[in-house]
């Protein structure tokens, strides 16, 4: 999508730190189309529209209907295609589109933009398309707590625009959607979060986003990154990106995360990673025997009666819990019962830490500098106005 961009012109009037450069690609933000409900054989899926709508076959064009709203209707695969309330439809894909600003309702929660519904068999794939700036208001305030610092969420929009941008880039041509709604790509919650504060600080970076010698790259992020993020390849072992190195940070120990402890039984350990597939039996011993930037684990033996193997240290707190293992820079010790991880930060570690950005803005620094901090050798665009 970036590819080939060429950087030339520098937008005046910026304050000190980092340039954002134009490079306009797009007259008006893009769209994005992000999967609200991925092959679901479930029959309690409820839509309504406030305003006027269209139910459109989205292969070829043809308005079934109009109607000045739609009440509560369920969503449901019918015999010859599609069901909503008790009208079926002879399609496979209907695109549900309102003809005012007035937002349609999934199961209670609002959304702006069309509602597509695919039918696969007996299950549905429900997405809803819109464009990226809308997105972003419903991601921003799901992602990132609004009572954070102005720069520090503004810095949260344009690594969170980057990163969408990015997956609908790399997206397979084969997926009805771009994102999904979950942490799997980046929470999204609509217009349910979407406030005021959150529409203002997107709109305050219209179209910037962050690159690497002119091109999107995953912008990743999260919680905390507990005094140094890491390198991606210490969570993707065969990924390898100069801005997602890791950098020190020193900003997030304001952080319920910052330090963590928390004491797993042996029982549950070897139960969990039965589950995923880990590792089969008891387990006698948990030892980290590879770390990578900042101390992040990358590989974790276990140890049972007359076998060890060893796991992945993201696949490995995966399988714990991702909750309860917070990330996966820990000291593991023996107990009576099991093991006692005492950590530090919350999430992958990659790319820019949410609770560090906050620091940083309270200390003076502003979005941009932010993100270039947390993202080396990357710089600001604007691709659209």
């Amino acid at each position: 999508m970036l590819s080939g961009v060429c950087l030339v012109s520098c937008r005046g009037g910026l304050e000190r730190g980092p340039q954002v450069l134009d490079a306009l690609m797009y007259p008006a933000p893009p769209l994005v189309r992000v999967a609200l409900v991925v092959g679901s054989a479930a029959q309690n899926l409820v839509v309504a529209m406030d305003g006027p709508c269209d139910v459109v076959d989205t292969g070829t064009g043809r308005v079934y209907a109009s109607a000045p709203r739609l009440p509560l209707a369920g969503i449901a695969v019918g015999e010859r295609g599609l069901r909503l309330g008790e009208q079926s439809f002879p399609a496979t894909a209907l695109r549900l589109r309102p003809r005012s600003s007035e937002p349609f309702r999934l199961n209670g929660d609002p959304y702006a933009g069309d509602l597509l519904c695919f039918r696969a068999g007996d299950a549905l794939t429900l997405v809803n398309e819109l464009d990226v700036e809308s997105y972003l208001a419903g991601v921003l305030g799901a992602e990132m707590p609004l009572k954070f610092a102005d720069e520090a969420l503004k810095a949260q929009a344009v690594a969170a625009r980057t990163y969408v941008l990015y997956e609908a880039k790399t997206a397979p041509t084969s997926l009805l959607y771009d994102v999904v709604a979950t942490e799997a790509s980046q929470v999204y919650k609509g217009l349910s979060v979407a406030s005021g504060r959150a529409r203002g600080l997107v709109e305050a970076t219209t179209g910037v986003i962050v690159t690497l010698d002119g091109r999107v790259f995953p912008t990743y992020f999260h919680s905390t990154c507990g005094g140094h993020t890491t390198d991606v390849s210490s969570v993707w072992p065969s990924a390898r990106l100069g801005p997602l190195s890791g950098v020190p940070c020193g900003f997030c120990t304001a952080s319920p995360h910052y330090r963590w402890t928390v004491e797993v039984t042996a029982d549950e350990v070897a139960r969990a990673l039965a589950e995923r597939g880990l590792f089969s039996g008891a387990v006698t011993n948990v030892t980290v025997t590879r770390r990578g930037v900042a101390g992040f684990a990358t590989e974790v033996e276990v140890t049972g009666p007359g076998r060890r193997t060893r796991v992945g240290g993201y696949a490995f707190r995966l399988a714990v819990g991702a909750y309860r293992l917070k990330s996966t820079n820990f000291e593991v010790t023996p107990t009576a019962s099991g093991f006692l991880f005492q950590g530090r930060g919350f999430g992958h570690g990659v790319g820019l830490c949410q609770w560090g950005a906050q620091g940083m803005a309270q200390a003076g620094w502003n979005y941009r500098e932010i993100l270039v901090h947390y993202y080396p050798g990357s710089r600001l665009v604007r691709i659209y106005r």
